[in-house]
């Protein structure tokens, strides 16, 4: 827990965090726009994964994966 707290505790002193102040408006910025086509692609995997696991039947028993 000390390797976290000090130095956040130095960071903090530091006013760390006024640094940051630009690079979380850009960030701020650029985000929203990159998450609806990455929702949707992680949507339509998701709905083909599920699709192709449908179609190839069932896999190994879990027995199978132990190890030996």
């Amino acid at each position: 827990m000390l390797a976290i707290a000090v130095p956040g505790a130095a960071l903090a002193v530091a006013r760390f965090d006024l640094l940051l102040l630009s690079w979380l408006s850009v960030l701020a910025a650029t985000l929203p726009p990159l998450i609806i086509p990455m929702a949707t692609e992680a949507w339509r995997r998701g709905v083909a994964s599920v699709r192709d696991r449908c179609r190839s039947g069932p896999g190994f028993p879990p027995a199978f994966w132990r190890r030996r």
